[in-house]
């Protein structure tokens, strides 16, 4: 029966195939592939298989040096990833400048593996962003897979010495069990807390360690491989069914780890069907690139948003990004990733002996002042940046021609009209709303903004119940929602009904390039259909076919955008004179 250390170190091309399909996951969730919403779990499978490698290799040498093991592990992330990200912050400084403060921020975090503790303390949502995202954003599994890899060497010898296999493998168990635990208990309050947290979001990891301390599968062979496709099936499951709410991913995450933990099985087992699959060399190609293609592909695909940085449509867009990563990808693996792996690069000093160890050493030094000046002349070009960028949040500013007079609907006549508008009225919403709430307030009397950057569904609810509690409702509310991430049917039917109360609500729907647009924007039409007091405002249907209403992240509107806004606002709005008080018949 092969021992777990044989296993573990040799070469299993199904692991290979495997990571194969975790970062296809990843990367068509990235794409805004409606059909796989739960792609982001293909980081766990990744999770769970560096789990299981790692602690196999620790078992199978426990008397190595903790620091040669630490060097490994730097030689094998670190060279790709400072090349992606010297190119990406170039790349903002030059050609993305409405990411280049963003890029700036969060590169300390993302050259000492502590990025996903960053993203935490800044606040930065994994699954709703405005704009551009934070072009370094996907190194948050890199700095919990480090993190661990610090952590992990030492708890292993102290485990092993004194417990063996069994001591170390229900340390591991433990871990999972507290981090799956931990992950249960996160609220909805805080999603970043709850995704990038490392103690709720390393349940993979340990998993993984755990498999490595089983001695062999060899025994297991004919239910492995049914067990295998069952976990397969499942896999892609949960990558179609699970979705962005951290009531989906709480269970979405172990699940996805189990059934890695399974495949991992099966793919160390050579001759069995799902290994076999997972060792097809299309899938191997994919697997052995596939750090690179994780590294390289999120700044590719900020730099290449479909309608927004490129023409092309969805289709030909998804090529073109595919095309672009898998070109950089390979470049990096051959020509940085493989050679600082193999250690070609540093037996460049024993080919060139005649050098002198000065030599080497300004040899050296000259290329890290190089890499230094390089970022100095990029930091600068930031910094000047900064000093002009726009706030987030722009308010568009009035023309100084006349305001926006909205063409006359049929329905209230100039005097209704005119009460209409003159009726206290207050903004609840996003910074979309915000942007063009100077535009609105010359045709509308408004009497309170309420409008923050990020706003989400369920914090417009807290909102929302805490107004209807307090009485403090104004006759007529206008909301904006759905630009910032998904909306589930509960918490729009928990906004409305707090707004019961009012004589009108008009609710303006998203236009966001991004996958919950669709989803968003159909459940706000169908739930506000059960509430008579409340009328849509097509934000969407308006502004469809018009780029000229946006600015660069093609969401926040600019001045002709703010114009349309306030247009239809006011028209739907107007539409009908007002009820004296809001019907009596409840939703159904």
């Amino acid at each position: 029966m092969p021992s777990t250390e044989r296993h573990s170190i040799e070469y299993q091309p199904g692991l290979d195939g495997l990571r194969a399909l975790a970062v296809v996951a990843v990367l068509l969730f990235h794409a805004g592939v409606k059909w796989l919403p739960g792609g982001f779990l293909g980081v766990d499978v990744f999770f769970v298989i560096s789990g299981y490698l790692i602690t196999g290799i620790l078992m199978r040498n426990p008397a190595a040096g903790i620091g040669d093991f630490y060097l490994r592990r730097v030689r094998r992330l670190y060279p790709a990833l400072l090349a992606m990200l010297w190119v990406t912050v170039t790349c903002a400084a030059i050609f993305m400048q409405d990411a280049a403060a963003a890029t700036v921020r969060d590169l300390p975090g993302a050259l000492t593996f502590l990025s996903n503790w960053w993203f935490i303390f800044h606040k930065v949502p994994y699954f709703e962003a405005m704009g551009r995202p934070p072009l370094f954003r996907h190194t948050w599994s890199l700095a919990v897979e480090f993190q661990f890899y610090l952590v992990w060497p030492i708890l292993v010898r102290v485990a092993f010495r004194k417990f063996g296999r069994t001591g170390i493998r229900w340390l591991a168990l433990s871990c999972a069990a507290i981090s799956v635990a931990l992950l249960a208990a996160a609220t909805g309050d805080d999603t970043s807390r709850a995704y990038f947290g490392t103690d709720t979001h390393a349940m993979g990891i340990f998993l993984g360690a755990a498999l490595a301390t089983v001695r062999g599968f060899s025994g297991y062979r004919q239910r492995l491989d049914t067990l295998g496709l069952a976990a397969l099936v499942s896999l892609f499951a949960l990558f179609h069914f699970v979705n962005e709410a951290i009531s989906s991913y709480r269970y979405g995450i172990p699940l996805a780890s189990v059934c890695s933990m399974v495949l991992i099985a099966v793919a160390s087992l050579p001759g069995g069907l799902i290994a076999r699959g997972l060792a097809t060399a299309p899938l191997r190609w994919l697997g052995t690139r596939s750090y690179s293609i994780y590294v390289w592909h999120w700044p590719i695909f900020q730099a290449t948003r479909p309608g927004i940085d490129t023409t092309a449509n969805t289709g030909l867009n998804l090529l073109l990004r595919l095309t672009l990563t898998a070109i950089i990808a390979e470049l990096s693996w051959r020509f940085i990733e493989m050679p600082m792996r193999t250690g070609a690069l540093l037996r460049l000093r024993e080919m060139g002996a005649h050098w002198s160890p000065r030599l080497y050493r300004l040899a050296l030094g000259t290329l890290l002042a190089t890499a230094l000046g390089a970022g100095v002349f990029e930091t600068s070009l930031i910094r000047q940046t900064l000093a002009t960028e726009k706030p987030p949040v722009e308010i568009i500013p009035l023309p100084p021609p006349a305001p926006v007079v909205a063409a006359k609907p049929p329905g209230p006549n100039d005097t209704e009209r005119a009460t209409i508008l003159k009726t206290p009225t207050m903004l609840l919403g996003d910074s979309v709303l915000l942007g063009v709430s100077q535009w609105l307030a010359q045709q509308i009397n408004i009497v309170r903004v309420d409008a923050s950057v990020g706003l989400q569904a369920n914090e417009l609810r807290k909102q929302a119940e805490a107004l209807a509690a307090s009485a403090t409702l104004p006759p007529v509310m206008i909301i904006n929602l759905g630009n910032n991430g998904t909306i589930t049917e509960p918490t729009m039917r928990a906004i409305m009904d707090s707004f019961k109360p009012c004589r009108r609500v008009i609710v303006v729907n998203a236009h966001v390039p991004r996958a919950w647009q669709d989803d968003g924007d159909a459940l706000i039409a169908h739930v506000i259909t059960d509430y008579p007091n409340a009328i849509l405002a097509d934000w969407r249907a308006a502004s469809d076919g018009h780029p000229e209403y946006f600015g660069s992240d093609g969401v926040h509107a600019n001045v002709a955008g703010a114009k349309a806004y306030t247009e239809l606002v006011v028209s739907a709005l107007t539409r009908t004179p007002l009820p004296k008080q809001p019907e009596a018949t409840s939703p159904r």
